[in-house]
């Protein structure tokens, strides 16, 4: 008689009488594929079929990939194979934030290949570069190039920087611009925090003393409230002699 994981297998393993990959098994493993390669293994102990993770990580591997949708916005930028010497090309679906595909090279053939043989891209995002360019109109004439936000970003850094470095000294030669006669003063010393919590405290005191004065006059303490500065609206208890 044959063992019962033998016949649950429907005759699929019926050459290995003492093998564990059956029909069942591998479906039973598929499903535990989606979770962590633990929790797949501890799922598949009580249902009577031991696996180890690197089985699990073995049959995860061995599963064929979906078909992916066509990319409609496609991200087209180059990665580096050994930086500062090799560069391919690298090619992101923008709305499924997933890589779609790597190209060895950043040639105008092999990237325009890719995207005649991958029709429906209606954007592409990508950086500055010429080969970039002709790829997009060679292989998605139809498509509209855009610049990503990432270059963008560092292209206007870099100009920034470009522009102050040459205005630097133009700056330096204008004359000094002062609001008086007498230069202002200036703090050799750091501002200390002691003296930053005594001038808080005489300005509270001082919006105090002048609620207590408009109060005893008469005047509502909500229309004064009104009129205090943002500062002195703060719920902080203040001492006063």
């Amino acid at each position: 008689m044959l063992p019962p994981h033998v016949r649950g297998a429907a005759g699929a393993s019926a050459g290995r009488p003492f093998s564990a990959d059956t029909a069942a098994g591998h479906r039973a493993v598929r499903r535990c594929n989606h979770s962590r390669a633990e929790d797949g293994a501890r799922l598949l102990k009580p249902l009577a079929m031991p696996t180890s993770t690197d089985t699990l990580l073995r049959q995860i591997r061995r599963a064929p990939l979906p078909a992916p949708s066509p990319a409609r916005g496609l991200g087209l930028d180059d990665w580096a194979l050994r930086k500062g010497r090799t560069y391919g090309s690298i090619l992101v679906d923008l709305e499924a934030h997933c890589v779609r595909d790597v190209l060895p090279d950043r040639a105008t053939p092999t990237v325009s290949a890719w995207l005649r043989q991958h029709p429906g891209v209606e954007v592409i995002a990508r950086d500055r570069s010429t080969e970039s360019a002709r790829a997009a109109v060679v292989g998605a004439p139809e498509a509209q190039q855009v610049a990503d936000r990432w270059h963008l970003l560092l292209n206007g850094r870099q100009k920034m920087e470009r522009w102050m470095t040459s205005a630097h000294p133009r700056l330096r030669a204008l004359p000094a611009v002062s609001s008086g006669d007498t230069p202002p003063a200036r703090r050799h010393t750091s501002f200390s925090r002691a003296h930053a919590r005594a001038e808080s405290r005489s300005r509270h005191v001082a919006a105090y003393e002048a609620v207590r004065r408009r109060h005893l006059d008469g005047e509502p303490l909500l229309r004064i409230s009104h009129t205090l500065p943002q500062w002195s609206r703060e719920n902080r208890p203040i001492k006063v002699p």
